[in-house]
């Protein structure tokens, strides 16, 4: 079953154009996630190009397709799990553009604000610094060249790691000739060209996506968009288009989330619902050039079933563009404590990326869950003594980190 995409025109730059080398695709018998890597080295000057007018991939649904997901309620607390996130800079955050259209018709109500792109004090923190700085647009191109005509967005859960939704790169149901041939990931995003980030653009080494994704034999609810395993890790190149070191000693080492699997890297409340934050470049806003910020609760349901997949469901407006941004618990900076305590569970967790909305009226949004479901039941997938997590999470980390050699690289953690 072919993914539903909506097309949103934008305008934007073009800048010179490179060849991309071939895939190289690996896939054993059995095998649970699907590797995909170009074969030759990129020009070390080339940037692509960006098409006239992009894509913007993610799956849009009726409220009719969701009536299954929202009578099943998973409110048990599971594991709290997750990786270990760095050290993190100081600074408030700072949001602009206040949006007064807090709740649609799902009557599921959020906050949403554009991120600042400059200081604007002492202690405000713009999109260039982190948190914030750890999410980023994602451009992809499915041709022979390097022309990027899909946008999506992304984080880095590792120096050289990052998370996005498995239908950015890849259609449900499309085996690996859907996978896209290029892909750019631009960290704090603030234009339309291929390089509008302070920290340039980086370019993938190699991917991982779920199998079933692949094959199409994913659990959804019929419409190969609301899946349990809308989710694919990428390793990044070592150096930006600026030629800086990125990792594993250079602008990434302090910029990074961590990830949780089996609901959060915190506790749930006793009904389930979960504070979270969401990242991303949505395309109804700011021609998705800028990065947005949605807060709201969260619920997880489904039984995993076919039918009835794992989600994390909560209001919020991410529209096309947004796909593949971060949902993240305990988001923010510690402050400097002067009475009090800090609550407990880990701070800036990825524990899902954004999958699906329903519409402009209807501003519900959802997520794969981060954990176990019957394609990745394993409470731990571990390579050479490193836990890399629950399911489906822990196994694209174990594949890419782990069998790809990423963290030998320096990428992972």
């Amino acid at each position: 079953m072919k993914n539903i995409n909506l097309a949103l025109s934008i305008l934007t730059g073009i800048t010179g154009l490179v060849l991309f080398p071939s895939l190289a695709l690996a896939q054993t018998a059995g095998s649970d996630t699907t590797v995909a890597q170009p074969t030759a080295s990129r020009s070390a000057t080339g940037v692509g190009r960006l098409a006239d007018k992009l894509e913007i991939r993610m799956g849009k649904i009726s409220e009719s397709d969701l009536k299954r997901l929202l009578g099943t309620k998973s409110s048990s607390t599971g594991q709290a799990g997750g990786r270990n996130a760095p050290t993190q800079k100081q600074g408030d955050s700072t949001l602009t553009s206040s949006d007064s259209r807090t709740y649609g018709t799902a009557n599921l109500h959020f906050t949403h604000a554009r991120v600042a792109n400059r200081t604007t004090g002492p202690s405000n923190q713009p999109v260039s610094g982190f948190p914030y700085v750890a999410s980023g647009r994602l451009l992809m191109g499915f041709g022979t060249t390097e022309t990027y005509t899909s946008t999506c967005s992304a984080s880095l859960i590792g120096k050289g790691v990052i998370v996005t939704a498995a239908h950015c790169i890849a259609d449900f149901g499309g085996g690996t000739a859907s996978l896209a041939k290029h892909v750019r990931f631009i960290p704090a995003n603030n234009g339309g060209t291929t390089t509008s980030g302070p920290y340039g653009s980086w370019y993938w080494a190699r991917l991982r996506v779920p199998t079933a994704y692949l094959n199409g034999t994913d659990p959804d609810t019929g419409t190969g968009v609301v899946t349990n395993n809308d989710v694919a890790v990428i390793e990044l190149e070592k150096r930006n288009s600026l030629g800086q070191l990125i990792y594993p000693y250079g602008i990434a080492q302090i910029y990074y989330y961590g990830y949780g699997w089996n609901y959060n890297a915190s506790n749930v409340t006793p009904n389930g619902l979960q504070e979270m934050t969401s990242l991303g470049y949505p395309g109804n806003y700011d021609s998705g050039q800028q990065m947005q910020r949605f807060d709201s609760l969260a619920t997880p349901t489904g039984s995993g079933a076919d039918g009835n997949p794992f989600q994390w469901i909560r209001g919020g407006n991410m529209a096309p563009g947004s796909s593949g941004g971060p949902w993240l618990v305990n988001f923010g900076t510690v402050p400097s404590q002067t009475g009090g305590t800090l609550g407990p569970g880990g701070r800036n967790y990825v524990v899902g990326v954004t999958s699906w909305w329903t519409g402009d009226a209807v501003k519900r949004n959802g997520a794969s869950r981060f954990g176990q479901n019957p394609q990745f039941p394993n409470a731990s997938y571990t390579f050479n003594g490193i836990n890399y997590g629950a399911g489906n999470i822990g196994a694209l980390m174990r594949a890419l980190c782990g069998t790809d050699g990423a963290q030998t690289r320096g990428a992972c953690f």
